[in-house]
């Protein structure tokens, strides 16, 4: 039977993996749970493919070289956020 805490602490950690490189035992405990543990391969893979898609999907966005507010919205937004 599957340690369902142990899969809770290893999830966690492959989402860390997006974020941040792993420490040598946190890479072994990693490959040494999902070498035996199919839901979380199967998680493992889920989570490289959103990562990849929206790492497409970014790359794809149009780039707007002027990210400054234009008059107009600026007066909009002092409307709405009242006196300060």
């Amino acid at each position: 039977m599957l340690n369902v805490f142990k899969c809770k602490v290893i999830s966690r950690r492959l989402s860390e993996s997006l974020d941040r490189p792993l420490s040598l035992p946190e890479r072994i405990a990693l490959r040494i749970h999902l070498r035996f543990c199919p839901p979380c391969t199967s998680y493992r893979k889920q989570l490289d493919f959103m990562h990849s898609a929206s790492a497409r999907a970014d790359d794809n966005l149009p780039r707007n070289q002027d990210q400054s507010l234009g008059d107009e919205a600026r007066e909009r937004l002092k409307q709405k956020l009242g006196p300060q």
